[in-house]
């Protein structure tokens, strides 16, 4: 009762398939907005990730500055 190599196809065929026909139907104008705001919203993720890792970085060693 596992799931069998038929069945992982078939869903990666109709998910591939719906994904086709979905781009298929936008304009190379909408496809461009749609990739450039995935674009800004991954730089915005990764501009928070590195800030919030300075900012645990600068309050770790000010931590250890006091201890001393």
């Amino acid at each position: 009762m596992g799931v069998s190599i038929d069945k992982i196809s078939t869903f990666i065929t109709y998910w591939l398939s719906v994904l086709l026909a979905f781009f298929g139907v936008q304009t190379a104008e909408k496809l461009a907005l749609m990739t450039g705001s995935a674009c800004a919203i991954f730089t915005a993720l990764v501009n928070f990730w590195y800030r919030r890792k300075t900012w645990r970085y600068l309050a770790d060693r000010c931590d250890k500055k006091e201890r001393s």
